[in-house]
């Protein structure tokens, strides 16, 4: 058994990786979340199949299945087991968060030939590559911003730029980013999705040090919930990776939710009827409301939340209205700039009626 310990100050970068969007400068780390991308407890793997095996080559990763996010706003001592066949394969859990079975061998295989035939109904990208991150469709910082351009997308899949990167695994992250792209193309629903697990990769020569990688995508199958893909990567005209089922969850997500991801600091989830401010939906699960939860409230706040047992989903619903109300009176008396929710700091006093403790900006509670 092994551990590794994993912190910010070892790994800076993963600043750059937060599920959740606040306010510039925010510092709560618990309120931004930063997390390990799925690519990067992969390039773990290989890095410790490297050690344990100085010499081989990895010409593989099976049996790749992300169960929980890895969080770091704290430091984490994480522990790993590695099961060795005996031959080739070396089955790595990170215990409690990621499994995944590494190939190793004497050399790279050859390199095949691309497979993929031409993308159907192919035509430019409705995302534009030098937008995507500034206008939110993508949710990572500088460290993980390796997109360059999309050269097609079509009705069966996506072709884009990668530039490489030091970063431990930022280029395999910007694969699941350009998937991830085309999903939010080509679903009019439910277009936020994480990935999951992978099938297989294949590696037919070293990560590519320098210069670009293009990223051809093709979608093996969509459903409800889930999307699964598979890539072929070439550096210097030459395969240099495929990948055998990506797939990605999909969060259900209508429209206006799907908004509010994208610019949470200028839009509002709630509707104003006859001076009041509402937030219903006709089903509150227990993950959305805890996505709301993360979404909404300051870690303060969200201690409060996690005390309420079953009342809890009512209780944030309050919250998302009463903080979306105060945001749009703020906006319509002036007010200039995004107001992320968690800015908004509400309290219950001690007869239990919600007081405003704290405004952005720091507008005057008076």
């Amino acid at each position: 058994k092994l551990t590794r310990t994993l912190t910010l100050e070892g790994r800076p970068e993963l600043m750059d990786h937060c599920l959740y969007k606040q306010k510039k400068g925010w510092r709560n780390l618990s309120d931004l979340s930063p997390i390990m991308p799925m690519t990067a407890s992969i390039d773990l793997l290989l890095d410790i199949a490297h050690e344990l095996f100085e010499g081989k080559k990895v010409i593989g990763v099976e049996g790749i299945a992300a169960t929980r996010w890895l969080a770091v706003e704290e430091p984490k001592t994480i522990e790993i087991d590695v099961d060795y066949d005996g031959k080739r394969r070396l089955k790595i859990n990170i215990i409690g968060h990621f499994v995944g079975t590494v190939v190793i061998g004497d050399q790279y295989p050859q390199a095949p030939q691309a497979r993929f035939s031409p993308l159907i109904n192919a035509r430019p990208s409705a995302i534009h590559a030098d937008k995507a991150y500034s206008e939110g469709w993508l949710f990572h910082g500088p460290a993980y911003q390796s997109l360059t351009a999309f050269k097609a997308v079509g009705d069966d899949g996506i072709h884009g730029t990668i530039k490489t990167s030091k970063i431990p695994g930022a280029l395999l992250d910007t694969v699941g980013q350009i998937a991830g792209i085309w999903i939010m193309q080509a679903t009019p629903i439910d277009r936020y999705a994480m990935p999951i697990r992978i099938r297989r990769m294949s590696f037919f020569g070293p990560r590519p040090e320098s210069g670009n990688v293009e990223c051809d995508v093709r979608v093996e199958r969509i459903r409800a919930r889930d999307v699964r893909f598979n890539m072929e990567l070439s550096h210097q005209a030459q395969i240099w990776a495929t990948i055998e089922g990506w797939e990605k969850w999909r969060f259900e997500c209508d429209d206006k939710f799907w908004q509010f991801l994208l610019t949470p600091g200028s839009r509002t989830l709630s509707e104003a009827k006859d001076g009041f401010t509402y937030f219903e939906r006709e089903i509150i699960t227990d993950t959305l409301s805890d996505d709301l939860a993360r979404r909404y409230l300051r870690e303060a706040e969200r201690q409060v939340y996690q005390r309420l047992g079953k009342k809890r989903q009512s209780w944030i619903c309050g919250r998302v209205a009463a903080k979306d109300a105060i945001r749009n009176y703020l906006w319509s008396s002036g007010y200039p700039h995004d107001i992320f929710p968690a800015e908004i700091w509400i309290e219950n006093d001690a007869a239990g009626k919600p007081v405003v403790s704290e405004l952005p900006g720091g507008i005057p509670l008076s």
